[in-house]
């Protein structure tokens, strides 16, 4: 489990119709955007999910137990660690589904924030949910624009509410999934986070 902040601490998303800055542990997401060519249609799933119980097993979750998927994203985001060992070392990552399952699953590696976030995607999606990745830029006072190297989801569910989920930046991330845009402040096992419109 990651290490908790002071409840004093805050994260801020600055939500401007697609694009927005996501702030807090001395980190900055901006420009959230629709990652070209991924989002899903009625016809099409973005993701398909190879073995959903194996997953269910390497995230500590029973698939007799039919955890909602706001359980699966917690313990998802206190299961998985996050991890760029690959990229030290010279070694190419894939992004197939095929062997983000055989890295993360069965061979209960950790990764980076695109395996993380694309394997937590073909399990929302299995289960029912839209789905749409969106690029993001950290930020943390750079000053330079970075490139949008991160990726975050938007997920509507079954009601048509929007959510923000992120399993994938490591100590600071998302354990719940939020409300997409602006929405008050979010208490989270002593983490607090927040979405601010702006502009």
């Amino acid at each position: 489990m990651p290490s908790r902040l002071p409840s004093t601490s805050k994260r801020e998303a600055r939500h401007l119709n697609d694009t927005s800055s996501f702030r807090g542990t001395g980190q900055t997401f901006g420009s959230f955007t629709r990652a070209p060519g991924c989002a899903p249609t009625a016809e099409r799933r973005l993701r398909v999910m190879l073995d959903f119980d194996a997953y269910l097993h390497r995230i500590g979750l029973s698939p007799a137990d039919s955890p909602t998927w706001q359980t699966i994203h917690r313990a998802h985001a206190t299961t998985i660690p996050f991890e760029n060992l690959d990229s030290h070392r010279g070694i190419p990552i894939s992004l197939e589904q095929t062997d983000l399952e055989q890295k993360l699953v069965s061979n209960r590696r950790g990764g980076y924030c695109f395996e993380h976030n694309l394997l937590l995607a073909s399990t929302l999606e299995h289960i029912g949910l839209r789905v749409e990745p969106m690029l993001a830029r950290v930020g943390g006072g750079a000053p330079q624009t970075r490139p949008l190297g991160h990726l975050v989801l938007r997920v509507t569910d079954g009601e048509g509410r929007q959510w923000q989920a992120d399993v994938g930046f490591g100590l600071g991330t998302l354990l719940d999934p939020i409300p997409w845009g602006p929405s008050g402040v979010h208490e989270q096992s002593g983490w607090s986070f927040r979405v601010v419109a702006e502009g």
